[in-house]
């Protein structure tokens, strides 16, 4: 059997020495990982907080065109979670990308890779940005429709609608706790 994927064990192993060869010649590329989470953390715990505040406000609320605001308030905070965590991540990728690439075609004639490529990664924020943008609202709708990749996670969007139609005027429980979860093959009641 290793005769059939002995070429590709070959293979890996080239490529995990460039990578190495990378690595020790660069070693600041394994900073850039700890770096990034540092504002995404923060907007983690910022959003946390202010979605605390809304639930508490929710809470409170009997109007349901109030009730319907905090909660689209809510979910674009979540979005903008979503967001944030996907751009932060594709920084990381396009700066290691473009760091590797001037390594790998420019040899010991690169100096400072890591730096340059983050510099370039910043002028193509754009590209960046409209690219998280994408993945963020394509995670974002996968995950309120229909839930995690195994297909059984809870139907976020089903629950929103039925707890903001007009018969319903109680605040929404935001828990995570399995009997609280309608599954997409269950009726609602």
């Amino acid at each position: 059997m290793y005769w059939m994927y002995q070429r590709f064990v070959t293979f890996t192993g080239a490529c995990f020495e460039v990578t190495m060869g990378f690595l020790r010649r660069h070693p600041s590329t394994l900073a850039l990982g700890p770096v990034s989470l540092v504002p995404a953390v923060c907007w983690a715990v910022l959003v946390s907080f202010c979605l605390y505040a809304n639930q508490q406000k929710a809470a409170e609320m009997v109007d349901a065109d109030e009730l319907r605001m905090v909660q689209a308030k809510m979910l674009f905070l979540v979005f903008s979670l979503y967001w944030v965590w996907q751009f932060v991540a594709s920084t990381v990728h396009v700066t290691v990308a473009g760091a590797f690439a001037s390594w790998y075609f420019f040899g010991s004639r690169a100096s400072s890779v890591v730096l340059s490529s983050l510099r370039r990664g910043f002028w193509s924020a754009g590209s960046v940005c409209l690219g998280s943008l994408i993945v963020s609202i394509l995670q974002f709708i996968r995950n309120l429709v229909g839930g995690d990749r195994n297909g059984d996670g809870a139907n976020y969007l089903l629950q929103m609608v039925r707890r903001a139609s007009p018969s319903s005027t109680r605040p929404p429980a935001l828990t995570h706790h399995p009997a609280s979860r309608v599954l997409p093959h269950q009726p609602i009641p």
